[in-house]
């Protein structure tokens, strides 16, 4: 059976070195870096989004996808390998543009990511900006 990738609106594709000047426009942003692994650059360039663009045609443990809007590419999301005693675990991630929050593409791109591995619940690491208080 063909995995769905795609929505009304929202669609997860393999990420092409034309995306580049895309990508790095919209990574370079400190709201978005805030909340990315510490791999993340910032400020991010050209030379920043064309090395992560290769290194995705080369990497077999990972499964990385543009995320478009209406066919404009809005962020990426992905699958990646963990190891040791993960190593049988997928982290998912994904960032989006700023322009493009609160309508609600993140979370059309995960379920639509979801179906690869067949998941049915997930987890994930949130990055708070506000320190919160244990009660």
């Amino acid at each position: 059976m063909a995995v769905k990738l795609y929505s009304e609106k929202v669609a997860l594709r393999k990420l092409k070195l034309s995306d580049a000047n895309r990508l790095a426009k919209l990574a370079n942003n400190n709201k978005i870096w805030q909340n990315m692994r510490d791999g993340f650059p910032n400020p991010y360039t050209l030379e920043d989004a064309i090395k992560f663009i290769e290194l995705n045609f080369e990497n077999n443990t990972n499964a990385i996808f543009a995320i478009t809007y209406n066919e404009e590419l809005v962020g990426t999301t992905g699958l990646h390998g963990q190891v040791d005693i993960n190593r049988f675990s997928m982290e998912l991630g994904y960032w989006i543009g700023e322009a493009y929050w609160g309508n609600g593409i993140a979370t059309k791109a995960v379920g639509l990511i979801k179906p690869i591995l067949g998941l049915k619940t997930s987890t994930s690491i949130v990055f708070l900006q506000e320190p919160f208080k244990v009660i």
